[in-house]
């Protein structure tokens, strides 16, 4: 009972660990097209 705890454990924290690197990346990648879209705009 004990290791099937620990195994469930584990793989929430992993899943917690992916989400969390999966929110940064896309925080990552909507600030880096929206200063791009801001640089679009200067040039236009």
């Amino acid at each position: 009972m004990k290791m099937k705890l620990d195994e469930e454990i584990k793989n929430r924290k992993f899943v917690i660990h992916r989400e969390r690197e999966r929110q940064k990346n896309l925080i990552n990648d909507t600030r880096e097209a929206l200063e791009k879209y801001k640089a679009s705009k200067l040039v236009v």
